[in-house]
Order: structure tokens, then C-alpha cells, then sequence
């Protein structure tokens, strides 16, 4: 009989703790745009999730959070032409193999951010909403299949 309490009890402190060390999904873009985010900042924490939202760069973001973020969700765009656009938000740069030499030597990396430690590979998901305005009809964070998908031309293959 002790052995059984001693071990519920256990199990009450391991659920205890847990609870307590909820995932932490941290999301960073422009003001603007992460406020277009809210019903979805609290539909994550309704699942029970801490929700932190930060208008600072990346890296900033990711060195304030209050403990490693479990997901990371981007908004904004990634217009390297327009460097001081209110809704840019720069995506790490990484090395392109090319197979032809008309390609970029580098490509735009979301995926990137998910390296906390520095070992390239991904430590956690991480999520790019792109959105320039929040005053287009569509939150931001509205599902990436509600969106227009962008044209690929074959010739940047």
C-alpha cells in the first residue's frame, strides 16, 4: 500500500511539473503584424501553450525568451531589395550548391532559426507566415491554404 501511494504520488509530481513546463511558442515579426496574430496567440495558449510574442529581431527574440522555445513562428517578409520595408524580417543567408552558374550563391533560410545551438540541425519547428500588411482582409496568421501562393519560375531552378 505505501509502495502504491509513494508511487502515485510520483506520477503527481511528474504531471505537476510538466504542467508547469508548458511549450513555449514564441512568435516575431513587426507590430503590426503580430498583432493581426492574436485569435491565434490565444487558440496556442487555450491548447496550453505559453505564447510570447516579440517585435524585436530574431536573435533578440530568441536570447529574451523566457526559457528555449519549443516552436518558433516568423511574420512578416523577407525583401532583401527594400531593406528598411516596416514589414521585413531577414531570413538567415546560406550557401547554394549550384548546378549552373546563372544561380544565387546563397538562398533565404526559415529553417535556419530552428538552430539554437549552432550544430545545423534543427533543435525546433519553425514557421514563416509572409505577410507585408495586416489590412489585406486575411490575418497573417490565417492558414497558409486561405493564401495566393507565389509564382515559380522554372528558369530560377
Amino acid at each position: 500500500m505505501i509502495r502504491l501511494l509513494f508511487a502515485l504520488a510520483l506520477s503527481f509530481a511528474s504531471v505537476a511539473a510538466c504542467a508547469a513546463e508548458a511549450p513555449l511558442w514564441l512568435v516575431v515579426g513587426p507590430a503590426e503584424l503580430t498583432a493581426a496574430a492574436e485569435q491565434l496567440v490565444r487558440h496556442r495558449e487555450a491548447e496550453g501553450m505559453r505564447a510570447v510574442v516579440a517585435n524585436d529581431t530574431i536573435e533578440a527574440a530568441l536570447a529574451a525568451a523566457p526559457a528555449k522555445p519549443s516552436y518558433l513562428l516568423i511574420i512578416g517578409d523577407e525583401d532583401r531589395a527594400k531593406a528598411n520595408a516596416a514589414y521585413r524580417v531577414p531570413a538567415q543567408q546560406r550557401e547554394l550548391y549550384r548546378w549552373r552558374l546563372t544561380q544565387a550563391t546563397q538562398f533565404a533560410s526559415d529553417a535556419a532559426w530552428g538552430d539554437l545551438d549552432g550544430d545545423q540541425a534543427l533543435d525546433i519547428p519553425v514557421g514563416w507566415k509572409p505577410a507585408r500588411s495586416s489590412g489585406r482582409g486575411r490575418s497573417p496568421a490565417a492558414p497558409r491554404s486561405a493564401r495566393p501562393s507565389l509564382p515559380t519560375a522554372s528558369s530560377s531552378l
